[in-house]
């Protein structure tokens, strides 16, 4: 019997889905909508604002010779070592939840599987499968697809240490982007391992658009139809912060969005674009009209990220964060690539989980819909999806209860 109680405590509001949750596990209590934190990325005399602590996402990447020298080593080992630095640096009263990927195109083995249970139990209060983004793009065919049979076959050994090895342990299903086939044959398998709380990693693709909500929506229709909408949990890894927009001149936040398609966490991308490493170099350390450095600033009014250069990032930073803007600035000034991705992820994490808060007053009153659609970043399309999703979510809903809509 795990320690883990959901709890939902609106009617997912309207024209989307909205869930309002209480999370308890081990002591703690947090309440989603929110945006997970990175705490591995802080720095001495770094801190987020206090507001915006509830989850905190630790990251670790594991190939197969780091996992053996770990097993090998009485001391501990870099995995180890690195992960406990990251707990450290999270609040003591945050929820953690440590993702790991794993590198290989092979099956996890027994003993990786083992390990890397161990790792989890000692890192995370919800325990999640490893990420397997090679095994993920390997398959091409149908359920038979060898690379397939692969992570399903890696997931099982995992599932199967934690039962073992930590069977108290809450834990979070991976779904991987592969389409609906696969991800419905994947909920019978967590659902013969009592697993009804959900990690989707979406690999750096927008959350919001056809593809993935062709997948999105029939899985909380899956959800409804089992009964269990009101007791569980989606954390979105790895979601695309979107793509600018010529018309609004920002980028549309498709991560944060995602609040109304069903997901409880907003967790970190840690994805680079599709291109090559040089080019994904230059674009980051690019420089303004003028030359200057821009900052990609996360706006929490409009949900749009802003590209803003360096010299007027002191004038449109947010008053509510743990950062100082022209710290910030000057850090950026120096290190225009490295300072500025890390800070970018920092700031931006942080104002992302205090929108979500902001959100989760208008969800008391069954308002977020009408809250959310007024902002830049909730475009048409966004929109669209949030409406989608909820029909369906609610003939299932409707189906169960045996209650007709009216």
């Amino acid at each position: 019997m795990t320690d883990l109680k959901i709890t939902t405590v609106n009617d997912f509001d309207r024209n989307g889905i909205f869930p309002l949750r209480n999370i308890r596990v081990e002591g703690k209590k947090i309440q989603t909508p929110t945006a997970a934190t990175l705490p591995g990325k802080l720095r001495q005399h770094e801190e987020f604002h206090p507001d915006s602590g509830g989850v905190s996402e630790l990251y670790r990447t594991v190939g197969g010779d780091d996992l053996d020298e770990a097993m090998r080593d009485p001391e501990g080992s870099t995995i180890n070592s690195d992960l406990e630095s990251q707990y450290s640096s999270a609040p003591d009263d945050s929820l953690k939840v440590t993702f790991t990927k794993y590198t290989e195109a092979s099956t996890l083995g027994v003993a990786h599987a083992q390990y890397l249970s161990d790792i989890h139990a000692a890192y995370s209060d919800i325990l999640t499968i490893p990420l397997m983004p090679k095994l993920v793009r390997n398959v091409e065919d149908g359920l038979n697809d060898p690379s397939y049979r692969s992570f399903k076959k890696s997931a099982v050994a995992f599932l199967n240490q934690v039962e073992e090895r930590h069977p108290d342990a809450p834990v979070m299903g991976l779904i991987p982007r592969l389409g609906w086939e696969f991800i419905d044959d994947l909920l019978e398998v967590y659902e013969a391992h009592d697993v009804t709380t959900y990690a989707f990693d979406f690999d750096r693709c927008k959350v919001t658009t056809g593809t993935q909500l062709s997948m999105v929506a029939p899985l909380m229709q899956s959800i409804a139809n089992r009964g269990i909408e009101e007791h569980t949990l989606f954390y979105a890894i790895n979601p695309s912060p979107g793509t600018r927009q010529q018309a609004i001149g920002a980028r549309p936040a498709s991560d944060i969005a995602s609040v109304g398609l069903g997901f409880d966490i907003i967790g970190g991308c840690h994805v680079s674009p599709r291109m090559p490493e040089e080019a994904f170099e230059e674009m980051e350390s690019e420089q303004g009209e003028d030359g200057e450095p821009e900052f990609r600033l996360f706006d929490r009014a409009d949900w749009v990220y802003r590209d803003i250069p360096v010299s007027d990032l002191p004038d449109v930073f947010p008053d509510e964060t743990a950062f100082d803007a022209e710290g910030v600035a000057a850090r950026v000034r120096r290190s225009p690539t490295n300072a500025k991705y890390r800070l970018q992820k920092l700031v931006n994490g942080e104002q992302k989980a205090l929108a979500a808060n902001d959100l989760r007053d208008a969800l008391a009153s069954e308002k977020a819909y009408s809250k959310v659609i007024t902002k830049i970043g909730v475009t048409d399309q966004t929109q669209s999806a949030y409406k989608k999703a909820r029909a369906g979510f609610d003939e299932e809903r409707f189906r169960q209860s045996g209650v007709g809509e009216f």
